[in-house]
């Protein structure tokens, strides 16, 4: 089944609510990732079947809404939704029309290609930095001081915008990933000038509502940043950070406890594997 996974931004959520699907359905093969603000881009209609986190506004196509986490409800709905797309498909005599992509490409677009991931990849971690929060602060005033350093380095411009932005996600759903002290907010926007993943680390745990819809102490916030119009290149690099948190045991203490330098090399790692992994597969199509 081929699939379209929603959310706000395209950076954050749909990635790790995409990981959770191909663990409890097997049978999607394909997953898309995007924004609801590029959904004029492409035609829904073309997929199989469509999930999102956040409520879609008078659509023409149906589509399941659910949490990044899956609640055990969400999977029943699911699973039901799937088995009447399946039933669908078999009466129309739709048979799945997946095929490998046309080889022959030049090599060296695909050594231009690899160059814009690592390109992305490095300028991310160049830019990553560890902030300790020792004031009892509220989330809006962590936020927004996090968007005062980030306009200082020239990353964002109009600051108060960016945290509106912010705001206005934690408010579309819950944050916070469950079982966890990690809370990942995000948000694309025309004022920020440069990808930016960020972490900062509080001396005192907030409160806040997790993915799950469930309350949960948070002291670590993870902030991940990017303008609105992007390469596609960008949205998969920093949609690699969000699927660790499901993927990896490993990323969660990290990013909870780890210096700077420990989780450069973890993202590093990724980053070169998942690099590489792709130049192999379009190495493979020639």
């Amino acid at each position: 089944l081929r699939t379209l996974v929603l959310c706000s931004s395209g950076i954050g959520t749909s990635k790790i609510l995409a990981t959770n699907l191909k663990k409890h359905f097997p049978e999607i093969k394909e997953i898309q990732n995007i924004s609801i603000l590029d959904l004029n881009h492409i035609d829904p209609n073309q997929f199989d079947f469509i999930v999102s986190t956040v409520q879609l506004q008078k659509t023409d196509y149906d589509y399941v809404l659910a949490s990044p986490m899956l609640t055990e409800d969400e999977v029943n709905r699911i699973r039901k939704a799937i088995r009447a797309r399946k039933l669908s498909k078999k009466r129309n005599g739709k048979a799945d029309t997946t095929g490998g992509p046309v080889g022959n490409e030049n090599y060296l677009i695909k050594l231009e290609n690899t160059k814009r991931y690592l390109d992305i990849a490095v300028d991310l971690l160049d830019a990553f930095h560890i902030h300790e929060v020792e004031d009892s602060l509220s989330i809006s005033l962590i936020l927004l001081t996090a968007c005062h350093v980030l306009e200082d380095e020239n990353r964002i411009m109009n600051r108060d915008n960016v945290h509106a932005k912010l705001i206005e996600r934690a408010q579309l759903g819950g944050v916070g990933i469950p079982q966890t002290k990690l809370a990942l907010y995000h948000t694309r926007d025309d004022h920020i000038l440069s990808p930016t993943f960020t972490i900062y680390r509080l001396s005192k745990p907030i409160q806040i509502s997790g993915m799950d819809g469930k309350e949960m102490d948070m002291n670590t916030l993870l902030l991940m940043l990017s303008p609105q119009s992007v390469r596609p290149e960008v949205l998969e690099i920093m949609s690699l950070i969000s699927s660790l948190l499901i993927q990896e045991t490993k990323a969660i203490e990290l990013f909870e406890e780890a210096d700077e330098d420990a989780i450069k090399r973890f993202l590093s790692e990724h980053f070169f594997n998942y690099v590489q992994q792709k130049e192999i597969r379009s190495l493979n199509n020639v």
